[in-house]
């Protein structure tokens, strides 16, 4: 049984390297995640700390800034931040030019050099997701800093689309989550991992990715990298964490809301 689907190995694009951030939240309303970048390596992160419904929708810039990532006139020798788009099921990458500290697309030289190009700073990103970071070889280690509003109070609920197929997701609040606490609701479980919906994340322990099916007997996850993973007759519910600011992969088998209640009592 193969660990990973040749659509699914095409779609994390040598992800060897990624890891979870670090990550802290302030007392204030405005919060912020560290995360050290270093030479070469590849992150799955996100910036769960966002207010769409307040100052306005978060972006590349509001979140970076233009003092934090590497910069340059060839967008190879840059930070590149790289957003997965789940409609036409590709990836898009963006990079600060070091001539003006914008952000624009680099899928290409050709649409790095469009003379025409137009500044993506303005980019959404959308509560809910997540996004990799790739640090360039050449350059040496680096901590940045995710600045995002908020988001939180007891009476908080954050609805965030789910698709058929893969996509990136993170989970909406300010804080660590157990995956078997997520609460999904539409999710399809199944008797055969196949056939039902899955969570991958990554381990920096075992620098491999491990993926967690749910199971229709009792609705729990279990891991299933592979059959005999699955079919463990020791196999107990996972107890794996996400992350504050941990990104992972969420593969489904229908479209469905994700409606998450806010697990503290107000916006810290």
């Amino acid at each position: 049984m193969k660990t990973l689907s040749i659509a699914f190995a095409a779609l994390i694009v040598m992800a060897i390297g990624a890891q979870a951030a670090d990550s802290v939240t302030s007392v204030n309303i405005v919060g912020y995640n560290s995360l050290t970048l270093e030479a070469g390596k590849r992150y799955i992160v996100s910036a769960p700390l966002y207010d769409p419904a307040g100052d306005g929708t978060n972006t590349l810039a509001s979140v970076f800034g233009q003092d934090q990532l590497v910069q340059a006139a060839n967008y190879a020798n840059a930070d590149r931040v790289i957003l997965f788009d789940t409609v036409a099921g590709l990836y898009q990458s963006y990079a600060q030019y070091d001539g003006d500290g914008n952000f624009y697309k680099c899928n290409s030289a050709a649409e790095w050099e469009d003379i025409n190009a137009v500044a993506q700073n303005d980019k959404a990103l959308e509560v809910g997701g997540s996004f990799w970071i790739v640090h360039p070889a050449a350059e040496a280690d680096s901590e940045i800093s995710l600045l995002g509003e908020v988001l939180g109070g007891a009476s908080d609920t954050q609805a965030v689309a789910i698709v058929t197929g893969y996509q990136l997701m993170s989970y909406a609040y300010a804080a660590d989550v157990a995956i078997q606490d997520l609460e999904f609701d539409g999710v399809t479980a199944a008797a055969n991992y196949a056939n039902a919906d899955r969570i991958v994340v990554w381990q920096s322990d075992t620098q491999s990715y491990q993926t967690y099916g749910l199971y229709d007997g009792d609705n729990k996850w279990y891991k299933c990298n592979s059959a005999a993973e699955w079919e463990d007759i020791n196999a107990v519910p996972t107890t794996r964490e996400i992350s504050l600011a941990e990104g992972f992969w969420y593969i489904s088998k229908s479209d469905f809301t994700w409606s998450e209640v806010c697990p503290y009592s107000q916006a810290y």
